[in-house]
C-alpha cells in the first residue's frame, strides 16, 4: 500500500510539471510543498517556536534560498525548449493573422473529411480528392479563398508542430521537477528546518512507529548501512575460514553487526558469551547448539535426552504413528471409497470388453516363453542357451553399474509424465468425436440457441471467476493490517472452495449442461483422465533420501557431548555339583565427554 502511494504520488507530481508549461516559478512551488510534506521533515513542526509549515514556506519563496535551491539543478534543455516553443507560437499567431477564417474549424473539418473518405472510400478515392483539390487551387491561384485557405494550412502545419513542441517542454518539465525536487527543495528546506530549530536540534524527542519505540533497540529496519559492516562483509568474503575480531565500546553495535552477518549467511549460529565461564563449558555448550541447529534447518529431528525412558519413547512413537495412520486413513479411505463407486461400473465394463482379447494375448506370449524354455532347457536351441548366459554374465556385471539405475530412473521421469498427459488429454478429447454428444449439442443449438449461448457463458463466467480466485490463493502476496499482515491464501481458500461448489452446482442442475454430462462414456472418460493425472504426477515421485552422513554424524555428536555412556559384560562360569565351585567376571565401560583440545 505505501509504495502504491509513493508511485501515485511521484506520477501526479510529473503530471502537475507537465502541465505548468515549462513555468519554473510553479513547478518550484510545487518542489516546495513536496519537501514540506516530507514525513522526516514535517514531525519537526511545531516542536519549537516559529518553526512551523507557514514560516518555512515563506523563507523558501525568498529569492536567496530559490537560489540556493535551483543552483544545483540547471534547466538548458527545459530553457532550450521553452524558447523554440515560442517561436512555433509566435509564427502561427502571425500566420493566423493573414486570414480572416479560423484555421482551427478549416483544418479540422479537412481533417474530416480525409478521415470519412479514406474510411468508406479508401486509400484511392483520398488520393484522387486530393490531387483534384490541388489542380482546383492551382487554377484559382490569387482569388479570395488562395490567400484565406493557405495561411489556414500553413497555421494548422505550425499548430501540431507546436502541439509535438508541447509535449517535449513537459517531459524536460518533469525531469526538471524531479531534478529540483531531489536535489534542490528536499535538503534545502531540511537544512532550513534544522537551522530554524536553533541549537542542537538532535535533542529533540520525536517518536516514530510506537509499536516498536523502545522496545527493540535492534530493529531491523533501523540497522544503517556504516563502514564497519562493509569491512565486515569484504573480510568475510575474502576469507575461506579463519577468526575475526569485533571490538568497540558498549552500545556501539557489536551484536547488531554479528546479528545481521548471521541472517545474511547461508548457516549461521549466533551464542551470547556470559560475562565470565569456563571455556570447557563454552565450547560443550557452543558445539551442541551447533549440531542442533544445523538438525532445525534440515528439518531433522533433534535427539531428547531428558526422556530416555524406553517405555516413553515407545508410547510417543506409537502415539505419532497412530496419529499419522488416522489422519492418512480419514482422506484415504473415503476418497477411495467414493472413487470405486463412481467408477466400477465403467472399470467394470472395459474389462468385460477387452478382458478375453488380453488373456488370449497373455496366453499365447506365456506359451511361446515356455515352449523356448523348455527347448533351451533339452539343449536344442544352443544359440539362444548361449545368448541366455551372456545375457546372465551381463546382468550380474550390471549389479554395480550405476549407469542403468540411472537410465531408468530418467526413463520413469521423463516418459511416465508425457504419457500421463497423453492418456488424460486423449481421453478428455474423446468427447469432441463422440457421435451422441455431438448430436445433442446441435439439437440444443437448432432448438434453442439464446438458451445455449447464455449458459455457455454462464459456464465460461463461473470458470473464470474460480480460475482467478484460485490465482490469488496460490499467490504469496501478504496484506499489512495494522500490526499483522493477512495472507491472500488464508482469505482465498474458502472462496475459491465456494467458487468450484457453484460451478459443480450449475453443470449439475442446469438441464443443457445436465443432459451432456449424463452421457454414458463420462465415467470412462474420468477414469482415463484420473489414470493419467497419477501416472504423471508419479513421474515427480522419488523416494525419501537417506540421511545425510554430516547428520549422522552431529546427532553422534550430541550423545556424546551431552551423554555419558556406560557398557557393563560379565562371565559367568561354575560347575552344578553337590559342590558347587565357580567364578563372575564383570567388566564396565563408560566413555569420557570430549577435553578441551579435542573440542577445540
Amino acid at each position: 500500500m505505501l509504495r502504491l502511494e509513493a508511485w501515485v504520488e511521484v506520477w501526479r507530481a510529473r503530471a502537475e510539471d507537465f502541465r505548468s508549461g515549462g513555468d519554473k516559478s510553479e513547478i518550484y512551488l510545487r518542489c516546495v510543498e513536496a519537501a514540506l510534506a516530507d514525513s522526516d521533515t514535517a514531525r519537526l513542526f511545531g516542536k519549537r517556536d516559529g518553526v512551523d509549515r507557514d514560516a518555512v514556506r515563506q523563507r523558501m519563496r525568498t529569492v536567496t534560498y530559490r537560489r540556493y535551491a535551483t543552483l544545483p539543478c540547471p534547466s538548458p534543455a527545459l530553457d532550450e525548449a521553452v524558447v523554440k516553443l515560442h517561436e512555433i507560437q509566435g509564427k502561427r499567431d502571425r500566420v493566423a493573422g493573414e486570414t480572416h477564417w479560423n484555421w482551427g474549424c478549416v483544418c479540422f473539418l479537412i481533417a474530416l473529411g480525409a478521415l470519412l473518405l479514406l474510411i468508406f472510400g479508401g486509400p484511392l478515392a483520398l488520393l484522387t480528392a486530393l490531387v483534384l483539390a490541388a489542380t482546383v487551387m492551382l487554377f484559382r491561384r490569387g482569388s479570395q479563398m488562395w490567400s484565406n485557405l493557405i495561411p489556414c494550412l500553413v497555421a494548422g502545419e505550425l499548430g501540431f508542430s507546436w502541439l509535438m513542441q508541447r509535449i517535449v517542454v513537459g517531459m524536460r518539465a518533469a525531469e526538471w521537477g524531479e531534478t529540483l525536487q531531489r536535489d534542490g527543495t528536499e535538503p534545502v528546506v531540511a537544512d532550513l528546518v534544522r537551522h530554524m530549530l536553533g541549537d542542537d536540534p538532535d535533542s529533540l524527542f520525536i517518536p516514530d512507529r510506537f509499536e516498536w519505540g523502545l522496545r527493540a533497540p535492534r530493529e531491523a529496519l533501523f540497522v544503517i548501512e556504516n563502514g564497519s559492516r562493509r569491512q565486515l562483509e569484504r573480510k568475510l568474503s575474502h576469507i575461506q575460514d579463519g577468526s575475526i575480531a569485533v571490538c568497540g565500546p558498549r552500545g556501539a553495535g557489536k551484536t547488531t553487526l554479528l546479528e545481521q552477518s548471521v541472517e545474511n549467511a547461508g548457516f549461521g549460529l549466533l551464542v551470547q558469551a556470559p560475562a565470565a565461564y569456563a571455556p570447557h563449558d563454552f565450547l560443550l555448550s557452543l558445539s551442541g547448539q551447533l549440531c542442533e541447529k544445523y538438525l532445525r534447518d534440515g528439518r531433522y529431528d533433534v535427539p531428547e535426552f531428558t526422556r530416555l525412558s524406553p517405555a516413553r519413547r515407545l508410547l510417543r512413537g506409537v502415539k505419532a504413528q497412530a496419529k499419522r495412520l488416522g489422519r492418512w486413513s480419514l482422506y484415504v479411505v473415503p476418497a477411495a471409497a467414493l472413487l470405486v463407486l463412481g467408477l466400477s461400473a465403467s472399470v467394470r465394463s472395459l474389462y468385460g470388453q477387452y478382458a478375453t482379447s488380453i488373456t488370449d494375448f497373455v496366453r499365447v506370449y506365456t506359451d511361446r516363453i515356455r515352449d523356448g524354455s523348455i527347448e533351451i532347457w533339452q539343449g536344442h536351441a544352443v544359440v539362444a542357451s548361449l545368448t541366455v548366459t551372456a545375457v546372465g554374465i551381463a546382468w550380474w556385471k550390471a549389479r554395480d553399474a550405476a549407469w542403468l539405475q540411472r537410465r531408468v530412473g530418467r526413463l520413469w521421469t521423463y516418459g511416465s509424465r508425457p504419457l500421463g498427459l497423453l492418456l488424460a488429454l486423449s481421453s478428455a478429447g474423446t468427447v469432441l468425436w463422440d457421435g451422441q454428444i455431438r448430436q445433442q449439442v446441435l439439437d440444443l443449438y437448432h432448438a434453442q440457441p439464446d438458451v445455449l449461448t447464455r449458459t455457455g457463458l454462464h459456464v465460461v463466467g463461473l470458470t473464470l471467476v474460480w480460475w482467478i480466485l484460485r490465482l490469488a490463493r496460490d499467490s504469496d502476496v501478504e496484506l499489512p493490517l495494522g500490526m499483522r499482515e493477512i495472507s491472500l491464501e488464508k482469505v482465498f481458500r474458502p472462496l475459491t472452495a465456494v467458487a468450484g461448489l457453484c460451478l459443480l452446482w450449475y453443470l449439475a442442475k442446469n438441464p443443457q449442461t445436465h443432459s451432456l454430462l449424463s452421457d454414458s462414456e463420462n465415467p470412462l472418460r474420468l477414469a482415463g483422465i484420473i489414470t493419467g493425472l497419477l501416472l504423471a504426477k508419479a513421474g515427480g515421485w522419488k523416494p525419501r533420501p537417506e540421511e545425510p552422513a554430516l547428520v549422522t554424524k552431529c546427532r553422534n555428536y550430541l550423545f556424546r557431548l551431552q551423554t555419558i555412556q556406560q557398557s557393563t559384560n560379565g562371565i559367568i562360569t561354575g560347575s552344578a555339583q553337590v559342590l558347587s565351585l565357580g567364578s563372575t567376571h564383570t567388566a564396565s565401560v563408560s566413555t569420557l565427554p570430549p577435553n578441551y583440545p579435542e573440542l577445540v
